[in-house]
């Protein structure tokens, strides 16, 4: 294998990382919103503080995800 070869394999590894993660945060996000959406019509006492928490944790979640994206994205553009 060349090494244009071994760095067309490298770019596309990265962006299909790339894709996948800003899949997964999108799948995070609309996690976190139907979290919101029960916390604000909770069925048990608690549960608004329990939902609101676990959408926050999934919005963290899902920007973390969109800015490790956003890195292999630099990367890929450095390796081209």
């Amino acid at each position: 294998m060349t090494q244009e070869q071994a760095n067309n394999v490298e770019v596309t590894k990265k962006r299909e990382e790339a894709a996948r993660l800003r899949s997964l945060a999108a799948g995070q996000k609309e996690y976190a919103a139907a979290h919101m959406r029960q916390a604000q019509h909770p069925i048990y006492a608690g549960q608004e503080e329990v939902c609101a928490g676990k959408a926050s944790q999934l919005e963290a979640f899902a920007e973390q995800n969109l800015a490790i994206a956003a890195r292999l994205d630099l990367e890929v553009q450095l390796l081209q």
